[in-house]
């Protein structure tokens, strides 16, 4: 018969450094790897170890989505939005006016608006952006105030006053005029609830530790099959370690904030 490997619970006991990518990577693979005939102490260690991964993603979620948002959007781009925006409704208005107004009436009221949206022409455009967004901010209320939106949608088509609200909207974001950009929390907002995944785990580890019968190999198969997520990091984070990596910072593997946190079932009580 082979040698039986005595099932080792020192190699266990000392948590690992983990980043929140980490922590979090570690504790689903842990939680998947739940013993389906969990006990009672198992059972409310997995419990304890879903709630604390739960509430770091949900900071964790929430602190990805403000840097996002928080990120300024180029100010070049949108000004050059915005510039073709209402240089483009300059053009189909001033070209509808060219026609000869005995042929086409609306001809007459192209050269009207012309004359009233842009007696300066264009140089507005050539303002500094805030000047130039003051100036597309009160053009678009003079549209709004004199109603003068549905001649516009008639003589040019509806698409160009939509461009022009979305381009002035988006400018007037990336000036910081119309919508501060929120500065999202420090990475230290994550450390509280970082440690609590990483006693989480550690109690979950004792847990399972706890089902070994050393008489009976079935419970430590079991137990070995539990923590196999945490060998398979220890064994990634040397291999990193061993490549010049830095084994504490580099996750194994890349992990989402909106990655499913596995469900611990209801014990079934016999």
């Amino acid at each position: 018969m082979p040698d039986i490997q005595p099932f080792d619970a020192s190699q266990y006991l000392t948590p690992p450094r983990l980043t929140v990518p980490q922590a979090f990577a570690l504790s689903i693979a842990l939680l998947h790897a739940l013993p389906k005939a969990a006990g009672a102490g198992v059972h409310r260690a997995a419990k304890a170890l879903n709630q604390t991964t739960v509430a770091l993603q949900l900071l964790w979620s929430a602190r990805e989505r403000a840097l996002s948002a928080a990120k300024p959007r180029d100010r070049v781009v949108v000004d050059r939005r915005i510039d073709a925006a209402w240089g483009a409704l300059k053009l189909r208005i001033s070209g509808y006016a060219m026609l000869p107004s005995a042929l086409y009436p609306l001809a007459a009221r192209a050269e009207e608006l012309d004359k009233a949206l842009f007696p300066r022409g264009m140089v507005f455009l050539k303002d500094a952006m805030e000047a130039e967004w003051a100036a597309s901010d009160e053009l678009l209320k003079r549209i709004d105030a004199d109603k003068l939106a549905s001649d516009i949608d008639t003589l040019a088509g509806p698409d160009f006053l939509v461009e022009i609200r979305a381009a002035h909207l988006e400018y007037g974001q990336a000036l910081g005029i119309t919508e501060a950009h929120a500065a999202p929390e420090g990475p230290s907002a994550l450390l509280k609830p970082l440690r609590a995944v990483v006693q989480a785990i550690a109690d979950y580890v004792i847990q399972i530790i706890a089902i070994v019968d050393r008489e009976d190999e079935a419970t430590s198969t079991v137990a070995r099959n539990a923590l196999l997520p945490l060998n398979r990091y220890r064994e990634g984070a040397a291999r990193r370690a061993g490549k010049g990596g830095k084994a504490a910072e580099e996750p194994e593997a890349e992990v989402k904030p909106d990655a499913l946190v596995p469900e611990v079932p209801d014990l079934k009580v016999k």
